[in-house]
């Protein structure tokens, strides 16, 4: 085996991931339900980057650039659909939305991304 393979059969060796995850000093209770497998466990980037921190992230670099309300958020907003449209891509938001408490993105995951690539394009 070459590559990836080499890791990628490791990785599914079900005995010694059970065993390493029991080890921790906090096991999570999942390795002990029936049919549990290392082969069910998936890098969900989407949720983690886009869901999680990002949304607070491009929340707070727009309310910085642009503010919480007003005719500049707007426009950025307008800028915002105008760009994706322009790269073949659809939001889901219709206007940027925050938490109440700290400027993070109310949106989907995928209109998070595009705002993250719009950022970086800005």
């Amino acid at each position: 085996m070459k590559g990836d393979l080499k890791w990628l059969a490791h990785v599914f060796k079900l005995p010694e991931f059970m065993a390493t995850m029991g080890n921790l000093d906090f096991p999570s209770p999942i390795i002990h339900v029936q049919g549990f497998s290392n082969r069910l466990i998936w890098d969900d980037s989407l949720h983690v980057a886009y869901r999680g921190f990002a949304a607070d992230l491009c929340g707070s670099m727009v309310v910085d650039m642009f503010g919480k309300q007003g005719n500049k958020l707007l426009r950025a907003t307008e800028l915002l659909h105008s760009w994706a449209r322009a790269n073949g891509h659809a939001l889901s938001m219709e206007e940027f939305s925050f938490s109440d408490d700290y400027p993070s993105l109310n949106c989907k995951g995928w209109d998070v991304k595009l705002v993250c690539m719009w950022l970086a394009f800005w």
